[in-house]
């Protein structure tokens, strides 16, 4: 199934995968964290319950940032964050 094709639902569901899949394209960097990767998780869940009471653009824009933000937001179909969303 597309990532784009799926529902808001789905994409929640499937957060824990974007992150792994994420996490697996920094391994080979100089400065990777190989304890990062929980904390992802944590924000992950922050999403979760989030989603419940608002879009899940905004739970990704109020618990990510950067390239995460940026790999989550494309790995969801939805469009990457704007200087004025991060103010």
């Amino acid at each position: 199934m597309k990532l784009s094709t799926m529902r808001r639902d789905d994409h929640v569901d499937m957060l824990a995968h974007y992150i792994t899949r994420y996490d697996r394209l920094q391994v080979n960097k100089k400065y990777y964290n190989p304890y990062a990767i929980g904390i992802y998780l944590e924000a992950a869940k922050r999403v979760k319950d989030e989603c419940q009471n608002t879009t899940l653009r905004e739970a990704l824009l109020n618990n990510f940032n950067g390239r995460l933000l940026s790999h989550m937001l494309k790995s969801c179909g939805l469009a990457d964050f704007t200087k004025e969303e991060m103010r």
